[in-house]
């Protein structure tokens, strides 16, 4: 069932909505092209966080607390996954 963009109230709304932003307007071929990389290098990021942190068993390593362990590994993985970026085209 496909929707009637010409009845009253979906007019309404893509007039308001144009005011704001129009999200198919929005080109997400790259985004999901980022995505289906991701999926394949998740596994692999995952396996390495696991590895790292098994030593300390149920502990929090560090002296952290967990939020404060939830960020450095935000951060970790953010520092390792544009060091893969970085180097996968180089590797094409």
């Amino acid at each position: 069932m496909r929707l009637n963009h010409k009845l009253q109230p979906l007019f309404d709304y893509h007039k308001a909505k144009d005011l704001f932003w129009d999200p198919r307007a929005n080109d997400l071929h790259r985004d999901r092209l980022d995505w289906e990389g991701l999926n394949e290098l998740l596994p692999k990021v995952m396996a390495l966080i696991v590895e790292v942190f098994q030593p300390y068993g149920d502990e929090i390593p560090f002296g952290l607390n967990l939020s404060e362990m939830l960020q450095y590994a935000a951060t970790q993985l953010t520092r390792r996954l544009n060091a893969v970026a970085r180097a996968v085209p180089q590797l094409a």
